[in-house]
């Protein structure tokens, strides 16, 4: 018996160790596959894509929307990373700002702001990747419970949305919510104009904050300011985002990293400026950053594009500025997939190696074809919002119209590492 169990013992040895060399074989081959180029200069970050482990799965619920109105804005989700985020809520009269949050319901902690009309807490310390429950108020009037997730420090599936132009028509703009909430997404990508006139203040309550406050009870937008914003003291004042370094001043360009995804944030309106502007010398240096290089999908969001067919009058078809400053630093740093608006429709192409969007279908009065780009290969001029599913190697859009219908939809790979120059 003693015996029988020694050669048991060995045959396991055996098998474990064949079962060992066959992952190893395996695991080269895949890392191979992978293309990562041992001898760039940038010092890797953790990519974290574990190709073994990895499922695409998104796994999401539908937000659930409530209609509740507990302050005259918000609480709403600003900018979130892997350990804080940011919230923000106007009240009608000075009061004292206080988050009450936690993991569990039962157990809140608390963290106090500066007491205003305009509250902005900051919450830090947080767990990656970890869902949190939280209230908002002055410490004794407070809204009801809500959620937001902090960002994974490691890459798993999820989903984003981008639209842009929502403009003027939030009977459209409110007709694409619920669609969007169903979809369950981790952020919303604005490619600005998410106003008419940015300058009047009542509009970015009736366009813009009473038409979304079902969504950014619970995800962040990340919106590039557009030229309807006409860089208005309002978009500053209602959003919360990273002062690019050297301009304490303003909050319209800045980037954040979710999993594998790296977003860089860019301010269109200033490149009527060209290279001369201080923000196109921190484009090149932020596409020079480890979480860019290294990251498996690199997206630019700005307002308006260096190539359109479509608009209104027929005497446009891109910003120059944009093409010819913007988009070579573009390329150069590894940009994959850009997203734009300004043109109020859909467009879909690729231009070497990039993949350029025009998602403008949010709610502004629709331009039509005039111009016709080889590379352009998809128009299609209709209110629309677009859902990326960031799998495992790969990004899968769908474009979707006002009525739900999937009108396009196409793949993305993801690209280890590919480091500016």
């Amino acid at each position: 018996m003693f015996m029988k169990q020694i050669i048991l013992v060995g045959i396991l040895v055996c098998l474990f160790y064949i079962s060992c060399s066959d992952e190893t074989e395996n695991n080269s081959t895949d890392a191979e596959s992978m293309d990562i180029d041992p001898d760039t200069s940038v010092e890797p970050i953790d990519a974290g894509v574990d190709i073994f482990v990895c499922k695409n799965d998104i796994g999401v619920e539908p937000i659930v929307i409530i209609d509740d109105k507990p302050f005259k804005k918000g609480p709403y989700i600003m900018y979130t990373d892997t350990t804080s985020t940011t919230i923000m809520w106007e009240t009608e009269t000075v009061a004292p700002s206080v988050v009450e949050y936690g993991e569990k319901q039962s157990s809140l902690d608390k963290v106090m702001g500066e007491e205003s009309d305009l509250h902005e807490v900051r919450i830090t310390g947080l767990k990656p990747d970890t869902e949190y429950f939280y209230r908002a108020g002055d410490g004794q009037n407070m809204s009801i419970m809500f959620k937001f997730r902090t960002n994974p420090s490691h890459h798993k599936p999820f989903r984003f949305i981008a639209y842009g132009d929502s403009q003027n028509h939030p009977e459209i703009h409110s007709k694409l919510i619920p669609m969007i909430a169903a979809r369950s997404p981790s952020f919303v990508l604005h490619a600005g104009d998410a106003v008419e006139r940015g300058g009047e203040e009542e509009r970015w309550q009736t366009e813009f904050f009473d038409v979304v406050r079902p969504l950014i009870f619970y995800i962040p937008y990340y919106i590039s300011i557009g030229n309807h914003e006409a860089n208005s003291q309002y978009f500053y004042k209602y959003v919360s985002y990273p002062y690019p370094e050297g301009d304490e001043q303003h909050e319209s360009y800045y980037w954040f990293k979710y999993g594998a995804v790296f977003v860089i944030v860019i301010d269109s309106n200033k490149y009527y400026f060209g290279t001369e502007d201080p923000q196109h010398r921190w484009v090149i240096n932020t596409l020079k950053r480890p979480e860019a290089v290294w990251a498996g999908l690199r997206i630019a969001l700005f307002h308006e594009a260096a190539y359109t067919d479509g608009w209104g009058t027929c005497n446009y078809d891109g910003n120059l500025q944009v093409r010819s400053s913007l988009l070579p630093v573009l390329e150069k740093g590894g940009v994959d997939l850009i997203i734009n608006g300004h043109t109020h429709g859909y467009e879909r192409g690729f231009l070497n190696g990039v993949c350029h969007m025009i998602v403008g279908g949010g709610g502004g009065d629709l331009d039509h074809k005039c111009n016709d780009f080889e590379f352009i290969q998809k128009t299609n001029y209709v209110h629309h919002f677009i859902s990326a599913d960031v799998l495992c190697d790969k990004v899968h859009i769908e474009a979707v119209d006002i009525d739900g219908n999937v009108f396009d939809s196409f793949d993305i790979p993801f690209s280890y590492p590919k480091p500016a120059k």
